[in-house]
């Protein structure tokens, strides 16, 4: 769920982030659209620590929901 609001072009985080772009640097973000299927993937691919480039960008959300679930169990 966090990684679809990712504000990456073909994620639904990207059409959130233009709603509260100005106009102009809306057109032109929205003009990355046909590039965001590669950049998915090159966040996928390119290798960081053992792990790949979007595991080292959601670690902290996925620390902070396990750290949300914990407090809820325990």
């Amino acid at each position: 769920m966090i990684l679809n609001l990712l504000p990456i072009p073909p994620l639904d985080g990207s059409k959130v982030l233009t709603s509260f772009l100005p106009r102009e640097i809306a057109y032109k973000y929205n003009n990355l659209q046909k590039y965001g299927f590669y950049i998915l993937l090159a966040l996928i691919l390119i290798p960081i620590n053992g792990s790949n480039l979007l595991f080292f960008i959601m670690k902290p959300f996925i620390n902070v929901s396990m750290n949300i679930i914990q407090a809820i169990v325990f």
